[in-house]
């Protein structure tokens, strides 16, 4: 049997409202189980992230970059690659709609 460890975690009462009723329909034994899943899905949605350019972007739109490039710093791009992402992750591959879409305006 794999080990497990104990992880505590606080969310919302609307959270475990929404656990619970899953609970209850059978979905889930238990608020474990929910939470297990969960977290499951999550690392596995994390680890489809194919390629370089969506995980930099997903980063980015998360707010989680730990750094921004400085003007000295090179960067390789395939562009015929980051254009087919832009086009997957965006929509299109137009760069003043996606900006608009990173900063969260109407196109």
């Amino acid at each position: 049997m794999k080990k497990t460890i104990l992880l505590q975690v606080r969310v919302s009462e609307e959270i475990v409202k929404e656990l619970d009723r899953l609970i209850e329909l059978g979905i889930f034994r238990s608020r474990s189980e929910a939470v297990a899943e969960s977290l499951r899905k999550l690392l596995l949605e994390y680890s489809r992230l194919a390629t370089e350019e969506e995980f930099v972007i997903t980063l980015y739109l998360l707010g989680k970059l730990k750094k921004d490039l400085g003007p000295s710093d090179v960067v390789e791009v395939n562009v015929d690659e980051a254009r087919k992402n832009l086009r997957k992750f965006f929509g299109t591959d137009e760069v003043e709609k996606v900006l608009r879409k990173v900063r969260g305006e109407s196109l």
